[in-house]
């Protein structure tokens, strides 16, 4: 297949027909040289680290991270408890994510909070950040989620509640963040929080470049934290399209 018969365009479309099908565009690798970089734009479009097996794996295939598939990385998945704190370079690579994924799980740890200081800013493009943690890391999760000045989409879950600094065992480190240009919150947001909606909620209703959600989907728990969903929705009155608002309880 070294001088195909089709236009490279007419290759392109077919490679892009089989975007949702790994199997055989790892085959299609191996068909011809020319398919290699169209391939990779599906096959490393969503990329997830669960494991630090996993992590180590890729920084091993890729050492080199302005050299490799990353760059075709729309979305990624990472838990903080596969991240290596001290080796930092591969997530360079990642400049071009617009969805990002927090997975949380266990005790968290001053690893799970240093994790976050690292992924600040780490692809300027980002629109969409989803976290899900059993316990939230408040204030750091927060500097986070400022440090993405394009962010618009924004989804919390946490089963038991947070904790702020000072409440844990996890140490005092230095997260706060300035950010020249901070998201505008434009898109959608979706809060789950068990354990009471607490400082995220006054956090965000003060960020510095406000919110102007067009959806919001709450779920409460609390009747303390009505004061908190009514606030959420007054900010965003001039520009919410979409609300829904659910009361739940555990068993129900």
């Amino acid at each position: 297949m070294s001088n195909p018969s089709l236009p490279p365009e007419i290759l392109d479309y077919i490679v892009d027909l089989l975007h949702d099908d790994p199997e055989v565009l790892r085959k299609c690798c191996l068909a011809s040289k020319s398919w290699i970089l169209r391939t990779r734009k599906h096959l490393f479009a969503c990329i997830k680290f669960p494991t630090p097996k996993i992590l180590q794996s890729w920084k091993k295939a890729f050492p080199d991270p302005f050299n490799s598939p990353a760059y075709h990385t729309h979305t990624l998945t990472y838990y903080p408890s596969a991240v290596d704190v001290t080796a930092v370079d591969w997530i360079q690579g990642f400049s071009h994510v617009v969805h990002l994924e927090v997975i949380g799980r266990g005790k968290l740890t001053t690893q799970t909070v240093a994790s976050f200081i690292l992924f600040h800013g780490f692809s300027p493009v980002i629109k969409s950040l989803r976290v899900n943690f059993s316990i939230l890391p408040a204030s750091g999760i927060f500097d986070l989620i400022l440090s993405f000045p394009l962010l618009e989409d924004l989804s919390i879950f946490t089963f038991f509640g947070e904790f702020i600094d000072g409440d844990d065992d996890s140490g005092r480190l230095p997260t706060t963040v300035q950010p020249q240009n901070p998201p505008m919150f434009t898109g959608s947001f979706d809060l789950f929080m068990s354990g009471g909606m607490g400082s995220i909620t006054s956090q965000l209703l003060s960020s510095p470049g406000g919110i102007h959600f067009r959806k919001l989907t709450l779920t409460w728990f609390h009747e303390a934290d009505a004061p908190s969903i009514a606030a959420l929705v007054r900010e965003c009155s001039d520009t919410l399209k979409s609300l829904k608002v659910t009361l739940a309880t555990f068993g129900t």
